[in-house]
C-alpha cells in the first residue's frame, strides 16, 4: 500500500506559551515522528510511504491535494499536536473532500492525549495513539489483508459507528531496533533555525521517555516515563548519514541528552574520529553536566547548550520539580561559556504560587547568568499534566477546557494561565517588559552584530531582533 504521511502548514494555530511575533519563522525542523515512520515502514514492511511536509513548503491546503494527486495514496497520515489540530483537520478534510474513499488516520500528540475526541471529528477515520511505527506497519497489513483492527495497539476506529479504541500502546524498546528516520524523504535545504551556526540545520532525537518529573511537562505522557535511548554507535552514524546528505548541523532535540553520562561521553569520542566538522547543539538539565561533559561535548563539536532552569525562585523552582541548584545553574553557565559554547537558558513565569517577587528573583538571575539567548514562557497548563490536573482539582478552571477544544476544535479558545498573584494581562505585560530588556540591550545588540558571519544569518538575526522589541 501507499501512504501518505503529512506534516499540516500550521497557519491557525492556538495562542502558545511564546509570543507569536518570535516563534514565527525562527525555525522550521523535519517532522521526525513522521520519518521515523517512512523509515520503519521501507525496512519493515512491504508498504510505500511518502512524506509531505507542507510546513517546510509553505504548501496550502490546494498545494497538499495537488501533490496527493501526484502521490495517488492508498491511505493518508496526517500528524497533530493540539495547538495545531484546527490545521491538521483542515488538511484532513480537504484530503477527504478529494479522496472520499482513501482512509485518513491521524497520529501525534493530540491524537494520542484524545483518542475517542478525535475519532469523532470529521474528516478523521481512525488514529494511532503513543509510538507509530509498529503499529502503523500492522495497520496497513490489516487493511490489506482484512486482518483484525483489534490487534493494533493503539488505534482507534469507527466500527458499525460505534468508537473503538485499543487501549494498550506499544512503546519502541531497545531504540537502536528502529531503522534510521527517512531523512532524505523531504526537502534537507529548507530547515534552519536563527540560532544556527551553519545551514541547512537538522534536528534528530536520541532518546524517548523521561526519568524526570516536572509537573508542567507533557513529555512522560507522550513517550512514556522510562528513559531509553540510542546507543553511541548509533547515535554517531545517525549523524554521519545526515552530513552525507549535506547537513552542517544538528539540533539535538533530547529533552534531557545528557541522562547517561557515559554514553555521551562516549558519543562524544566517536563523533570527533568520524565527523569532526559536524556542529550540534544539546539541550538538558544543569545538574546533569560537568566539566569534563562539557569539555568533551565542545571538543566534539557542540556550539550550544540549551539548558532548563525556568526560575530564580527556589521556592518555585521546587514546586515545578526542578529543586533548587540556582548557583549550580551559575557556576555550568560560566563553564559552558569558558568552553566556547553559546548558552541558551529556558525559563517560565506565571508558576502556581508565583510572586511577583519570584518573578523580580527570576529577573536577577537571568541578569546573572547573562546568557547567549534567552527563551522565555508564560506557563501554559498542558492537557494531561500535573499542573493542569491540579488545576481542574482546585477547580482554578470552570471547565476540562483542552477536552472541550478536543471536542469542538471550531470554537474559540483562551489556553488556560495560571492566574493567581497575577492576572493573564500582567503575565503577559511582564513577558513582554523581560524581553526587551533582555534583548534590548546596546551591548547585546553589539555583541550579536560582532559574531554575524554571513548576510542571511544578519537578515535572520535583525529580523528576529525587531519582532522582540516590537511585540504586543
Amino acid at each position: 500500500m501507499k501512504i501518505a504521511l503529512v506534516q499540516p502548514w500550521p497557519r491557525d494555530p492556538l495562542p502558545g506559551p511564546l509570543p507569536a511575533s518570535i516563534g514565527e519563522g525562527s525555525e522550521v525542523m523535519p517532522p521526525l515522528g513522521l520519518l521515523y515512520l517512512a523509515g520503519y515502514l521501507r525496512e519493515r514492511s512491504s508498504h510505500e510511504p511518502f512524506v509531505l511536509d507542507a510546513w517546510a513548503e509553505r504548501l496550502n491546503d490546494a498545494d497538499i491535494v495537488t501533490r496527493l494527486h501526484k502521490a495517488a495514496p492508498d491511505i493518508i497520515g496526517i500528524t497533530a499536536m493540539t495547538h495545531t489540530l484546527r490545521d491538521a483537520l483542515t488538511v484532513a478534510r480537504a484530503a477527504k473532500r478529494a479522496f472520499p474513499q482513501v482512509p485518513v488516520v491521524m497520529g501525534g500528540p493530540h491524537p494520542t492525549l484524545y483518542p475517542r475526541e478525535t475519532l469523532a471529528l470529521s474528516g478523521v477515520d481512525m488514529v494511532l495513539a503513543g509510538e507509530g511505527e509498529r503499529p502503523l506497519a500492522m495497520l496497513l497489513d490489516a487493511i490489506l489483508s482484512g486482518g483484525r483492527l483489534e490487534e493494533v495497539p493503539g488505534l482507534g476506529w469507527k466500527k458499525d459507528g460505534v468508537i473503538v479504541v485499543n487501549d494498550e500502546c506499544w512503546s519502541a524498546d531497545p531504540l537502536d531496533d528502529l531503522p534510521f528516520p527517512a531523512f532524505d524523504a523531504v526537502p534537507v535545504e529548507r530547515y534552519g533555525s536563527v540560532l544556527a551556526v551553519r545551514r541547512p540545520v537538522m534536528s534528530m532525537v536520541t532518546s524517548r521517555g523521561c526519568p524526570y518529573r516536572c509537573s508542567f511537562c507533557d513529555r512522560p505522557l507522550l513517550k512514556g516515563s522510562r528513559w531509553r535511548a540510542h546507543s553511541a554507535e548509533r547515535v554517531v552514524a545517525e549523524m554521519e548519514r545526515l552530513a552525507g546528505l549535506g547537513v552542517r548541523e544538528i539540533a539535538l532535540y533530547d529533552d534531557t541528552f545528557t541522562v547517561d553520562r557515559q554514553r555521551v561521553l562516549d558519543i562524544c569520542r566517536m563523533k570527533r574520529e568520524r565527523s569532526p566538522s559536524l556542529l550540534f547543539s544539546v539541550r538538558t538539565r544543569t545538574d546533569l553536566v560537568d566539566e569534563d561533559v562539557l569539555a568533551a561535548l565542545a571538543a566534539a563539536g557542540c556550539v550550544a547548550m540549551h539548558y532548563g532552569i525556568e526560575s530564580g525562585s527556589p521556592p518555585v523552582r521546587e514546586r515545578i520539580g526542578k529543586g533548587s541548584g540556582i548557583e549550580e545553574a551559575i557556576t555550568v553557565c560560566d563553564l559552558t561559556r569558558r568552553y566556547g559554547m553559546e548558552t541558551l537558558a529556558y525559563f517560565m513565569i506565571g508558576n502556581p504560587g508565583e510572586t511577583p517577587e519570584d518573578i523580580a528573583a527570576t529577573e536577577r538571575l537571568i541578569e546573572r547568568l547573562s546568557p547567549d539567548y534567552l527563551h522565555l514562557t508564560v506557563l501554559m497548563p498542558f492537557p494531561g499534566t500535573p499542573i493542569y490536573r491540579e488545576m481542574l482539582g482546585k477547580g482554578r478552571l470552570a471547565e476540562d477546557v483542552w477536552r472541550r477544544f478536543a471536542i469542538d476544535p471550531s470554537r474559540d479558545i483562551e489556553p488556560p494561565l495560571w492566574e493567581e498573584h497575577l492576572s493573564r494581562a500582567q503575565l503577559l505585560a511582564c513577558r513582554r517588559r523581560i524581553y526587551r530588556r533582555f534583548y534590548g540591550r546596546p551591548g547585546y545588540i553589539l555583541s550579536q552584530l560582532r559574531g554575524v558571519s554571513s548576510l542571511r544569518e544578519l537578515g535572520a538575526k535583525a529580523i528576529a531582533g525587531i519582532r522582540l522589541l516590537t511585540m504586543r
